[in-house]
């Protein structure tokens, strides 16, 4: 007998010591399991799950699938069977957008998660799903479900600048009934769309839900800006007519709840940021620079409380440029833009900056500065009064002539040699006429040895020099290079070239012209046939470099074995 006795005591031990805290003791047996999953409603075919869960919120392997059956969000589970009193109810469908009054263009994901011992209905809604991250790990770190869901969603209130502490449970709120509790669901409903497209919201929820996760807080600044930036563009009273003109074609008695003055709470008392009016930049870098013109882009990154109606650059010669002063509007849109703006004056400092407006007012990019080039269109006058025409060339501008002073620039002369052998035996500068004709001046201008060049009492007028082989260089290279630029850089026709003039288009205005050469030994050579022009640089102590023009050919040549005794023409260009 006292074995049999013992036997009985250590079977009702071994089977205690096999119950756990997941385990309800009869089990858990519903018939049905109903409620409403609301965003704004979900509509009929919305995918709804219940997923049995452990005591510690894992899931168990055991689900059951259901669907929403008409546009109102309604669901029924039938005979759900359950070994643990911990569930979580999923969602995945298309929803009404109480904001846009339309249905979404998306389908959305919503969580729920419940006790059910005493519960045979709950909703589905934005609150649940907010919840969920955190009180999962709440309960993963020693409280209980209840302390878990009760801190979680006090936590989410205070974002949302509510502090009620007696709410019902997120499960327990329906935006379709009347009470302060299913008015705070609603008005967080309606602050998460603002209006956002699906994926939007959904990585709202989703930011928000992990950044709330370990500590309880939402620290990240991006969601909080898009809250309160939400909550600022709602039409409340055209959200509660889209909601009452939805449920009325649903054939639905409903009240909608006050939501408005918890949406009013939080835009009034949000430690978020928000700016009414765009936010934009001006790019720093200002483009294609020309006399009268120029390039400037710019970003509409945030339109702010409403569409922008219109964008684009002002500017003035001075500083903090505004929509009163000179502008270009390119139009709408929350987008990168370029505006070529015209009618500047050359050599001229400009401040420029974007804007942007909309319905709060207009906002400004910051400022930017350039200064226009000059148009080259102009003139100069050397020392001695010779009037030459200009033209810009690239980022160059050119004399469109060749010089033909005979004083350095502080008006010392320079001498006028003609005879031969004094010529050959020149070391200081000298120049003349082709031929020792001055008659040849006003068109072919004067030849100069290089010594002339390299005197520190300058060549050039003032603001002006004699340009570098690189110089050559760039201005051909900016023509397309040195094989075609002799034809654009000649004078048209054989009033002053000879017969053929190949290539030559003058489409530079540069219009070189064939003042010919005088030679080491003072010899007069082809003028008509070839223009030829020094560079400052020398290549050694006899010699440096020139370049030249040929009747016909389209090239322009280059030589850095000219002997500095040698006479060439000179063409001056823009410090």
């Amino acid at each position: 007998m006292k074995k049999l006795i013992l036997l009985q005591l250590l079977t009702l031990l071994l089977i205690a010591s096999c119950k756990t805290d997941d385990v309800i003791d009869d089990g858990l047996s519903l018939e049905k399991l109903n409620g409403y999953v609301q965003k704004g409603p979900f509509l009929s075919g919305t995918s709804v799950t219940v997923y049995e869960l452990s005591e510690s919120l894992v899931a168990t392997g055991k689900n059951f699938p259901s669907q929403i059956s008409d546009n109102m969000g309604t669901f029924e589970v039938k005979n759900v069977e359950l070994v643990s009193e911990y569930v979580m109810l999923k969602a995945d469908g298309f929803y009404f957008n109480e904001v846009a009054n339309e249905s979404s263009a998306a389908q959305l994901t919503l969580y729920a998660m419940s006790d059910l011992t005493s519960k045979t209905s709950l909703n589905i809604n934005v609150m649940s799903t907010l919840e969920k991250v955190r009180v999962e790990y709440l309960v993963s770190v020693g409280k209980t479900f209840v302390e878990a869901k009760e801190q979680a969603q006090a936590e989410i209130l205070e974002i949302f600048e509510i502090s009620k502490p007696d709410i019902s449970e997120s499960e327990k709120l329906d935006i379709t009934a009347t009470g302060d509790d299913n008015a705070i669901l609603l008005a967080i409903s309606v602050i998460l769309q603002g209006h956002l497209p699906v994926a939007e919201l959904s990585e709202l929820i989703a930011n928000i839900s992990n950044d709330l996760k370990e500590d309880g807080k939402l620290t990240d600044q991006i969601s909080g800006e898009k809250l309160i930036f939400n909550a600022h563009k709602l039409d409340l009273v055209q959200i509660r007519k889209n909601l009452e003109d939805r449920y009325k074609a649903l054939n639905m008695n409903v009240t909608i709840p006050d939501f408005e003055k918890y949406i009013e709470q939080f835009i009034e008392n949000s430690d978020f940021q928000f700016n009414a009016l765009p936010e934009l930049t001006t790019d720093e870098e200002v483009k294609d620079i020309k006399a009268n013109s120029a390039t400037i882009s710019g970003e509409v990154f945030k339109e702010g409380i409403s569409s922008v109606i219109a964008k684009g650059v002002c500017w003035s010669t001075s500083q903090n440029p505004d929509i009163k002063d000179t502008k270009m509007d390119v139009g709408p849109g929350c987008d990168t833009f370029t505006c070529n703006i015209t009618g500047l004056t050359e050599n001229t400092t400009y401040y420029a900056r974007t804007f942007a407006t909309n319905s709060a007012g207009t906002a400004y990019g910051n400022e930017i500065s350039f200064k226009t080039k000059e148009s080259g269109t102009g003139t100069v006058t050397d020392i001695d009064g010779n009037i030459y025409h200009t033209v810009q060339i690239g980022d160059q501008i050119w004399m469109v002539e060749n010089l033909r002073t005979t004083r350095y620039r502080n008006g010392d002369p320079i001498p006028n040699i003609t005879d031969k052998t004094a010529w050959q035996s020149l070391t200081t500068g000298g120049y003349c006429w082709y031929n020792n004709d001055n008659k040849n001046k006003p068109v072919y201008g004067a030849l100069y040895n290089w010594f002339v060049v390299n005197d520190n009492r300058k060549l050039a007028p003032e603001g002006w020099h004699v340009p570098s082989h690189q110089e050559w260089t760039v201005l051909w290279d900016y023509l397309g290079g040195w094989k075609i630029a002799g034809g654009k850089l000649k004078e048209t026709g054989t009033l002053h070239w000879k017969n053929p003039n190949n290539g030559a288009t003058n489409e530079s205005g540069f219009c070189a012209l064939p003042g010919g050469n005088r030679n080491d030994l003072g010899d007069f050579y082809d003028i008509g046939n070839l223009g030829t022009w020094w560079c400052t640089d020398e290549t050694d102590n006899t010699n440096a470099w020139s370049v030249r023009a040929v009747h016909v050919l389209v090239e322009i040549e280059e030589w850095g074995g000219c002997n500095k005794n040698e006479a060439r023409s000179v063409r001056c260009i823009k410090d």
